[in-house]
């Protein structure tokens, strides 16, 4: 059993502090086994970020079984996660669960939690991911929120270089569950793409879909941004509500040709 007290690790303007560290784990059967139980736990962890943001955690339990080459079986339990972002906005998650399983090179994530702020909705989370050295190669995300859904699907790789591939699709979001004066029922579809080149991001940005009304009014948008260093291009972006549209086209560079047509009758 390890025991280590206030402990404080900075680099660069980031801050981590801890009040515990409790680690309960049979080295010995690890050199021998290449497995082992292991039990860690960490009392009111506080991480100071850049803009005086701030993370704080009260308590971190991680138990269960684990290895390198074989399969691990972890249960990650965290509760009363403050994420404070602003002086007047903070996200507080109760309780994450969490489970993890295989090893380094193969492994899966399966996490639940639920989300809470002033001004934002309520969410609840249900996350899934499958992994190895390179990088996430599936993601499922799927949140619960404004009476709707949202599900992210994709994949995120780090090596050997930063490149991801995203869906997005929402349905039935009804912002009016948290802003009752914004009335409204709202479908869409995203995707996105890119990597980063010479740690520089080249990022493809579509619009598939957006369509449903708002504030009364029927409301659809479609269109394609792409990003790359020094350069924007905008295609065929449009926004379509009533008899208000709005479209744009062209690109953004050292130089522009950038041309919108806006038509607004009923402003």
């Amino acid at each position: 059993t390890f025991v280590l007290k206030n402990i404080t690790y900075q680099i660069e303007s980031t801050t981590i502090h801890a009040k515990q560290i409790r680690l309960i784990w049979h080295w010995w059967r690890f050199v021998s086994e290449s497995k082992t139980p292991l039990a860690l736990n960490l009392k009111h962890l506080q991480i100071k970020l850049p803009e005086q943001k701030k993370i704080i955690l009260s308590n971190i339990a991680v138990n269960g079984d684990f290895s390198l080459t074989e399969q691990s079986h972890l249960l990650l339990l965290i509760k009363n996660t403050q994420f404070i972002a602003s002086p007047t906005l903070t996200i507080h998650t109760p309780q994450i669960n969490a489970l993890i399983t295989g090893n380094y090179n193969n492994y899966q994530l399966k996490t639940q939690f639920t989300t809470t702020a002033a001004n934002l909705p309520l969410t609840q989370w249900n996350i899934q991911t499958k992994g190895s050295l390179n990088g996430l190669n599936r993601i499922h995300l799927l949140a619960k929120l404004l009476n709707g859904t949202l599900t992210l699907t994709g994949q995120f790789f780090w090596s050997p270089s930063i490149n991801w591939q995203m869906n997005i699709v929402g349905k039935n979001l009804q912002p009016s569950e948290t802003w009752q004066n914004i009335p409204g029922k709202i479908n869409l579809q995203l995707s996105s793409k890119g990597k980063f080149i010479d740690l520089k991001p080249h990022i493809t940005f579509n619009i598939d879909d957006i369509s449903g009304t708002l504030m009364k009014h029927p409301i659809v948008a479609q269109g394609q941004i792409n990003y790359q260093p020094g350069k924007l291009v905008v295609k065929k972006l449009s926004f379509i509500s009533d008899e208000n549209q709005i479209h744009a086209n062209g690109y953004i560079a050292k130089t522009a040709n950038l041309k919108i047509h806006a038509n607004l009758p009923k402003l």
